[in-house]
């Protein structure tokens, strides 16, 4: 028995049978007779009727992409999303900003990957004072001695953040084989000076200077003991 042909339904966007030789005027009144207006659409410019009763939606590449420069310049999403060609990324948002940018309400620097809020009356700046936290750089032993003298921190045991010029109230803790050397890693959101000790005088004593918005990562005694005291530069 020879197999029966199978007709293959058309797509909403293909013509059909004899309504592809018909006029538009002549589909418009068969529509607007026959049209099952409550269940689907149709338009002249249209070859199908669709389910729904709303228009099909229309990509509009410059409305989306103007919503995208919307949500960037609000802090919604990050750069990448907004411009995908890294290599002209920067100067990309740099002209958005500097043409769009609400300097008022928020705060955006080439390198940050979206602006973020600032608070009216405040400096811009999102920290303000001296933070100071204390650990250990982490494993040494005497087989490594090339591994021992590296100030980075590890393990935090105790941290501060002081608002005005003073001394910490925690002291760095003993060194151990197994935790490392006792460190005090450092930032500060103005030049300050900074003295290290069992009594550390930063106004008369043997202190260090401290660039704004610098962190530093800085041994401590191996005795422990130490507080870290601070004036503004």
């Amino acid at each position: 028995m020879a197999n029966a042909t199978k007709t293959k339904a058309p797509k909403a966007d293909e013509p059909c049978g004899f309504f592809m030789f018909k006029h538009q005027d002549e589909l418009a009144a068969l529509w607007d007779l026959y049209g099952d207006q409550d269940n689907f659409y149709w338009d002249r410019s249209m070859r199908l009727p669709i389910a729904g009763t709303e228009p099909p939606a229309k990509f509009n590449i410059l409305e989306e992409h103007n919503k995208l420069e919307a949500a960037w310049l609000c802090g919604e999403i990050d750069g990448e999303e907004c411009f995908s060609l890294a290599e002209y990324r920067d100067a990309y948002l740099q002209r958005l900003w500097n043409e769009r940018g609400d300097k008022k309400r928020f705060l955006w620097e080439p390198g940050m990957h979206r602006p973020r809020t600032t608070q009216i009356g405040i400096s811009k700046m999102a920290f303000s004072g001296v933070h100071i936290t204390c650990g250990f750089t982490g494993f040494t032993s005497d087989k490594f001695p090339q591994q021992r003298r590296i100030a980075l921190l590890g393990t935090a045991v105790w941290s501060e953040t002081m608002s005005s010029p003073g001394t910490t109230t925690h002291a760095s803790p003993y060194e151990d084989e197994l935790a490392g050397e006792p460190v005090f890693s450092l930032y500060s959101s103005a030049d300050i000076y900074f003295a290290i000790g069992p009594n550390p005088d930063a106004t008369n004593g043997t202190r260090r200077f401290l660039q704004a918005n610098t962190p530093m990562d800085i041994f401590g005694d191996r005795a422990g003991g130490e507080k870290v005291a601070w004036v503004l530069a």
